[in-house]
């Protein structure tokens, strides 16, 4: 029995199609279907049940084989990177994933000034996207702001994140100390887009404040966003997280930002991980930092 078979059960098992898994794996369908053959055979157990028309699916031996294959290939992985950090073959690499909304930009980049030989990664993924890449271990982490449910992931929270309307300059209510939404019925929306799999929470509030958003700009670049806000195009409901990340970054704000003072206008930002699995000490270390921000920042908000 050799690794590779084991990689191509764990591929097979993941899409219970020979076809799906070659292509995955770049071989031929029959050298996979050779492969799985010939584990069955070593181990004296059918994994599958075929079909009519080629469709296979795991049997109650496959599964339970598969927990395994997965926990021990996981092992051979962890092991394998803890040796590479310990013998100086790897100057870091992190792969971090993001929900839209959460922003890092200016911890990332004063952790790669401090760590130029580090390499970071840094996706925004949906959430099945995420779920897939903890449990296969190539994520370190992900910060998420929500919990995303899957079999061996775990969630940290890290704060409360409250949410604030920013406004462009010169606005009637940008003197406040706080809005309802219901106050922005009438207002223009600009709002990032999350992509097909994630409606905008911004639609969500809004309809909970008793009314649909008018969204004159829907987008991805969040510089541009900004700038129709300070030129009155809209209005833009952002996490405090964000707007204050933001200001820290460049050192200024061309536009303000005042909270919400509905008791559902927030979302909690926390830690997406697989337990047990190896974090170089890069990792760890940027972990740590964004951990130590959003903790603060949940102190703060609690302190007002």
């Amino acid at each position: 029995m050799e690794i590779t078979q084991l990689t191509y059960f764990k591929t097979v098992a993941k899409y219970e199609s020979f076809t799906k898994a070659a292509m995955e794996l770049h071989i031929t369908q029959s050298a996979l279907s050779r492969s799985i053959a010939q584990l069955e055979s070593e181990i004296g157990v059918l994994l599958f049940e075929r079909k009519k028309g080629g469709k296979i699916t795991l049997n109650n031996d496959g599964r339970f084989f598969l927990q395994h294959v997965i926990q021990m290939l996981n092992g051979l992985d962890n092991t394998v990177a803890a040796v590479k950090e310990r013998a100086g073959l790897e100057r870091g690499v992190i792969q971090l994933a993001l929900n839209e909304g959460i922003y890092i930009r200016h911890i990332l980049r004063r952790f790669l000034l401090d760590h130029s030989n580090v390499q970071v990664n840094c996706t925004f993924l949906s959430d099945e996207q995420i779920k897939v890449g903890l449990d296969d271990c190539t994520l370190n982490f992900a910060i998420c702001d929500h919990q995303i449910y899957g079999q061996e992931l775990e969630w940290t929270p890290l704060c409360r994140d409250s949410l604030a309307v920013m406004l462009p300059p010169g606005h009637p209510l940008i003197t406040r100390q706080s809005i309802a939404a219901k106050e922005l019925r009438e207002e223009k929306f600009i709002i990032r887009y999350l992509g097909t799999e994630r409606e905008s929470p911004v639609i969500r509030l809004c309809q909970k404040a008793g009314f649909t958003p008018r969204i004159v700009y829907k987008g991805t670049e969040d510089d541009l966003c900004t700038d129709l806000v300070a030129d009155g195009v809209g209005v833009m409901i952002v996490p405090r997280s964000l707007y204050l990340g933001r200001s820290d970054a460049k050192g200024h704000t061309c536009t303000a930002a005042v909270p919400l003072s509905d008791d559902f206008a927030f979302h909690e930002i926390g830690i997406m991980r697989k337990p047990g699995q190896f974090q170089s000490a890069a990792a760890q270390e940027l972990l740590a930092r964004i951990s130590s921000y959003f903790a603060a920042l949940g102190s703060q908000k609690e302190a007002h």
